[in-house]
């Protein structure tokens, strides 16, 4: 099924689409739902409080790429689940050691307006990294995955890995000041 159609559905409100995004989006989303939770189950209702929100999200909002919409979905469902889980139970998670790594690198949250400035200049930040250092940037940060699985998959030492992400973090920094954000 092709991302229009199950657009086009979930404007009619066919509960098809549902079908439509797992179909076609349940390993991806469950990847990174894996990758933030680390746990099989609690991945599992994560992809389906994605599918929910996604159901309720849509329409009004018809986002232009249907797979970068459905992963962010999922990404923020599973941090959520994660600050949920961490509050019980007063742990440490894979997204929370990555986002200490990157605090005092992005500083804190504004308002809307704050937070398209600074998407705007991470998307030019990563466009200005090597393809390598981009994709060692995103799986760290965005997929949260360990330094180890990166190594592997990249067929990289964990001491490159972890060099390609403090040189990422400085140029980040720096780009970022650069761009009149305060660090």
């Amino acid at each position: 099924m092709e991302d229009r159609e199950i657009i086009s559905m979930l404007n009619e409100r066919d509960e098809r689409a549902i079908v439509g995004i797992q179909e076609k989006y349940r390993s991806y989303c469950r990847f990174i739902a894996k990758s933030i939770l680390d746990n099989d189950e609690d991945a599992e209702e994560c992809l389906n409080n994605t599918y929910l929100a996604v159901w309720n999200s849509i329409p009004p909002n018809a986002p232009r790429d249907l797979r970068s919409y459905v992963g962010a979905v999922c990404r923020k469902t599973a941090l959520k689940q994660l600050e949920r889980r961490l509050a019980k139970k007063r742990g440490e998670g894979r997204a929370i050691i990555a986002f200490e790594e990157l605090d005092g690198v992005l500083g804190e949250g504004g308002d809307a307006a704050d937070e398209i400035a600074l998407r705007d200049a991470l998307q030019k930040f990563l466009r200005s990294l090597s393809k390598r250092s981009r994709i060692v940037f995103i799986q760290k940060y965005w997929y949260f995955r360990t330094i180890g699985e990166i190594a592997k998959d990249l067929a990289m030492s964990e001491e490159s890995v972890k060099a390609s992400l403090f040189r990422s973090r400085e140029k980040l920094k720096n780009h970022l000041k650069k761009e009149g954000f305060e660090i």
